[in-house]
């Protein structure tokens, strides 16, 4: 979506050598009215890393972590509070001068007396005291013990995604949900959670963010699934030759300051190898050269 390079420079819309003359089309078209909107922005995540009754939070969590920020949402307020008060980089100064920084501040928020200092230092609003800063920052950035509400996670979304634009537009975002039918499970609440959570991006972002569920079955194998067809109207089945693509040429890019370690490996041990796998799917093919 964003064809970021990887770490050898090679973007990833180069790795798929045979792309359909439609695909290249439409990543074109994407490229193009990301330039004209406020650029492109995705992230991705699974369902499962996050808390299961607290869908909106999760999703939210797996967004706040792509654009940099902490996936707490009292601790993501607070850096977004900074940088609309543009204070970041005074308070941030402020902490470094003490030999810490401001992400490892943040973890302890509540209770760091470098935030509370150099707050009190930069906005006299907050408290003339190093501890009337920290309980005003205890009263307003406090993560809700339950779900966030709907305008909670509107609100914040549309914040981020303003700070990953270009200009003053939303970017072209994507947002990937993964193990979405293990997640949903038999549960009617977090399917209607995830229809909710697909309804907001769909209504109240201008059409600027394209929301994916991956799973291991299609949406109509498992009857709790079914109630989101509405919400994820375009189907993709993805088949063996899809997986083996992502195998045998993504992956291996992923970090390329390993591959002479593993080519290196794997020439050692090349007969072992061939001589194990040569009856099955992933048998060495001459193309893995």
């Amino acid at each position: 979506w964003m064809n970021r390079p990887f770490s050898d420079g090679v973007p990833p819309v180069q790795l798929v050598s045979h792309l359909l003359d439609e695909v290249k089309a439409a990543l074109r078209e994407l490229e193009l009215e990301a330039t004209s909107a406020g650029g492109a922005f995705a992230a991705a995540g699974s369902l499962l890393s996050g808390q299961a009754e607290r869908p909106r939070y999760s999703v939210l969590s797996i967004i706040l972590k792509a654009a940099g920020l902490p996936g707490d949402f009292g601790q993501a307020r607070f850096m977004l509070f900074l940088k609309d008060r543009a204070i970041e980089k005074e308070v941030r100064a402020a902490i470094e001068a003490k030999g810490s920084t401001l992400e490892r501040e943040v973890e302890d928020l509540f209770v760091s007396p470098l935030i509370a200092d150099a707050l009190k230092a930069v906005d006299s609003t907050l408290g003339s005291t190093a501890k009337d800063v920290r309980d005003a920052i205890r009263a307003q950035f406090r993560s809700p013990d339950y779900d966030i509400t709907k305008d909670q996670f509107s609100d914040v979304v549309r914040k981020v995604l303003k700070q990953q634009s270009r200009n003053d537009r939303l970017p072209l975002t994507l947002v990937v949900l993964d193990e979405v039918q293990i997640y949903v499970g038999g549960s009617e609440d977090r399917a209607g959670a995830i229809a909710e959570i697909a309804e907001t991006f769909a209504k109240e972002f201008d059409s600027k963010v394209m929301l994916v569920g991956a799973g291991q079955s299609a949406l109509t194998s498992v009857p709790q699934l079914i109630r989101l067809l509405d919400r994820f109207t375009i189907q993709v089945q993805l088949d063996d030759a899809d997986v083996e693509t992502v195998t045998r040429k993504v992956l291996l890019r992923k970090k390329a300051g390993a591959r002479d370690t593993v080519a290196k490996a794997l020439d050692d041990n090349a007969g072992a190898i061939s001589r194990q796998l040569q009856t099955t799917r992933i048998a060495e093919r001459p193309g893995d050269r």
